[in-house]
């Protein structure tokens, strides 16, 4: 009986002494996996640089590009010293003694190819081989000393290819006045300050559900109408009243949509728990 009881003592601690056994050759497996893991890692996160643009490093006396022309304000280049790129010369010319009367330039031009497989599902005129969308739109900005500036951009839209022809208001407009508006208040040359903008004009508030530019078509929105913008350091205000504009397919034939009129306000403040965050 003793020799009984001796044999299944041994039994049981063996069996607990091979659980603890194989949990620690678990735990062993476990860490040699994470360490064959990270090693590779390390040498790799030391020897890769951090991402730079080519070029030499942006100057951080410049203010950034904007995706927005209508919002560029160039006037910091009337130090000459200031013109360091190679756009400058068209980004800033003075027209005469008067530094804060010039004129700026420039333009967008946007190729891009299409293709999609079963459009609409198969439903409709398929397209196997793809199209081609081009977007010319040049503009000028006119400023008049600190409180006055007209502003105009054109749009030259086509489609090239594509089976069952332009999508209406989407691909094609073959030319016309995209914005042309005048601007007069602080805000013209100022990032604070209150001015009203008249005529046709390019309006994004928020994400874009109600107000946009129309970025990822061909043909890009705008509205005719008013804005008043009053900014400060950390709140904007709009109040506007427009009219969609209608983007034909002919030569300058864009028209507003007389049937469908907007207007309202639109506020800007940080939240303070993002201002907490950041701050």
């Amino acid at each position: 009986m003793f020799r009984g009881m001796r044999i299944r003592d041994l039994h049981r601690s063996y069996g607990r002494f091979s659980g603890i056994s194989n949990e620690c050759t678990s735990c062993w497996w476990l860490l040699l996996i994470a360490l064959l893991i990270a090693l590779p890692a390390l040498p790799a996160r030391a020897q890769t640089p951090d991402p730079q643009p080519p070029g030499p490093a942006p100057d951080p006396a410049r203010p950034p590009l904007n995706p927005f022309p209508a919002e560029q304000n160039w006037s910091f280049l009337e130090d000459a010293s200031k013109r360091t790129d190679f756009f400058d010369p068209v980004k800033y010319i003075p027209l005469g003694d008067n530094q804060l009367m010039y004129l700026s330039v420039g333009f967008e031009y946007r190729i891009q190819y299409e293709y999609y497989d079963n459009f609409l599902f198969g439903d409709g005129p398929q397209d196997h081989s793809g199209y081609v969308l081009s977007r010319l739109m040049p503009h000028f900005d006119f400023h008049v000393g600190n409180d006055f500036r007209v502003f105009c951009e054109f749009g030259f839209d086509y489609e090239g290819g594509r089976n069952g022809g332009p999508r209406p208001q989407l691909d094609k407009d073959s030319g016309d006045v995209h914005q042309a508006f005048l601007e007069i208040g602080s805000h013209v040359n100022s990032p604070h300050g209150i001015s009203l903008r008249a005529g046709r004009q390019e309006i994004v508030l928020g994400s874009g559900r109600l107000f946009d530019n129309n970025e990822g078509p061909n043909v890009k929105l705008s509205f005719d109408g008013f804005r008043m913008i009053a900014e400060s350091a950390h709140t904007r205000l709009d109040l506007f009243a427009a009219k969609p504009v209608e983007n034909n397919p002919g030569f300058f034939d864009d028209v507003p949509n007389h049937s469908e009129s907007l207007w309202g306000s639109y506020l800007t403040v940080p939240a303070p728990i993002v201002s907490q965050w950041t701050g």
